[in-house]
């Protein structure tokens, strides 16, 4: 636009544009129009504000809503329908309800519409008696109303306000210590987890950082009084399991657990104080076993005559392995336990201070002594007898007697491979204890004994070992 121009003021009058003298850097000196912005009325005095940096002020007016709000009480199971207000220049619908008395369930309904007809978008909430709820929703159709049904007890106080604000602000006014529900649009700066204990939601507690996860129990219990009958149990994401049998019954019950839930394998479980694993009993009692791993495990009456037995099943998250926190124990025992059939589990045994006891070479059934006599023979005789495919039969004790008053003998011990020679003085003996057993060279190969004189008579006792 022309400096200096003339324009035509309201009455029809001829005046001269108002210009000011400039000096630009790049331009240098010249006149510029000079021009307001104001509310439209002549010489009016409410002129648009501008900073010293050259920023028009621009105010954003939010709007408290005329046509929905309730101030006042309602009836049992009263219906409030808003009045429908076109939002489309606003950003953000904040709803303030406050009622001395419960909603109705998801009572308070925050409708949103594109043509003021179909309200397809809607977040229902359920308000309880006496409490305050203050919700923020984003404006994401034109139109917006609130829809509020009472509950079945007439209202005292019911107090409802809507403000649509043309900029969004905090999404929720939840505390962090409150507790969470599912009628919380909650958007939140700070973080932590949360969990739902099946009707609210809560933050999770933790120790050193690491969140505190734990699985509620499993339990399942029945009364069995017939043959094939079984109490279930489904165990999956639990690692220990205890089973009680309480009732007057003769009968046999089978401890059982499957991983697909059909085939069904022996569940090995430990009798309450003592060390050595079952799979059934025939009396009332108390087990506790490893179910890691199994989908279900079961109780099953396998035999019956008469009564019935009550059984009980609990499936926890109990320490299935060893950790740095959880030792190694074992069973005090002063005299020895049940005896437990070969592959079953079992405790260690420890003494009164629980220092373990250690059996020196091998356990008891896998130890084996073989007794011989050679007389009169030079000839390589077995001492001990192969044990069998893939057993290695170590030497443990070596006992070696000649009865001969007269004669010494040397005599040459073999696995076959390697030879041991010892000398045998007349009417004397060797005796070797091998803190380190003697190992055999192979497996399945017996143990001979020769003389390189013969005499009447050498007698041969030596202790082994089953190794595999």
């Amino acid at each position: 636009m022309a400096d200096n121009v003339n324009i035509k003021d309201f009455s029809g009058a001829s005046v001269a544009v108002m210009t000011d003298q400039v000096t630009h850097p790049t331009f240098g000196t010249g006149q510029v129009q000079v021009f307001k912005q104001m509310d439209g009325t002549p010489d009016s005095a409410n002129m648009q504000s501008i900073n010293a940096a050259g920023e028009a002020l621009v105010v954003q007016n939010n709007q408290v809503s005329a046509g929905n709000i309730i101030n006042g009480t309602l009836t049992a199971n009263q219906v409030y329908t808003g009045t429908s207000e076109d939002v489309s220049n606003y950003a953000e619908i904040r709803v303030y309800l406050y009622s001395s008395h419960a909603s109705a369930t998801d009572g308070l309904s925050l409708q949103q519409s594109s043509n003021g007809t179909n309200w397809d978008l809607v977040d229902n909430y359920t308000l309880a008696a006496g409490e305050t709820k203050s919700i923020a929703v984003a404006v994401d159709s034109r139109f917006f109303r609130v829809v509020y049904t009472n509950g079945s007890t007439a209202s005292t106080a019911t107090r409802l306000g809507v403000v649509y604000h043309k900029t969004a602000g905090r999404g929720s006014s939840v505390r962090p210590q409150d507790a969470r529900t599912n009628e919380i649009d909650a958007e939140e700066v700070m973080s932590f987890n949360m969990v739902f204990n099946g009707t609210t939601w809560d933050r999770a507690q933790g120790v050193g950082g690491a969140m505190n996860v734990r699985q509620p129990d499993a339990t399942a219990s029945g009364s069995l009084s017939a043959a094939a009958a079984a109490t279930t149990l489904t165990v999956n994401g639990t690692s220990s399991t205890a089973v009680q049998i309480t009732g007057t019954f003769v009968g046999t019950l089978q401890f059982e657990g499957t991983v697909d839930g059909t085939n069904w394998v022996s569940f090995f479980v430990t009798p309450n104080g003592t060390a050595a694993t079952v799979t059934s009993t025939t009396a009332p009692g108390v087990w506790q076993g490893k179910s890691g791993g199994f989908s279900i495990v079961r109780v099953r009456m396998s035999a019956y005559t008469s009564g019935t037995a009550v059984v009980t099943i609990r499936a926890g998250q109990g320490t299935g392995n060893v950790g740095v926190d959880s030792p190694a124990r074992g069973t005090v025992a002063t005299s020895n336990p049940a005896t437990a059939t070969n592959g079953a589990q079992a405790n260690t045994i420890t003494d009164k201070i629980g220092r373990q006891v250690v059996v020196t070479n091998h356990v008891r059934d896998m130890c084996g002594t073989q007794a011989t006599t050679i007389t009169s023979s030079t000839v390589a005789t077995t001492v001990v007898a192969a044990g069998g495919a893939g057993v290695y039969r170590d030497l443990t004790n070596i006992t070696i007697t000649n009865s001969n008053a007269n004669t010494s003998t040397i005599v040459t011990l073999s696995d076959g491979t390697v030879p041991v020679i010892y000398n045998v003085g007349a009417n004397s003996g060797v005796s070797v204890a091998l803190t380190t057993p003697r190992k055999a060279t192979n497996a399945n190969t017996a143990w001979t004994l020769q003389c390189g004189t013969s005499v009447a008579s050498i007698y041969v006792v030596i202790d082994y070992v089953n190794n595999l």
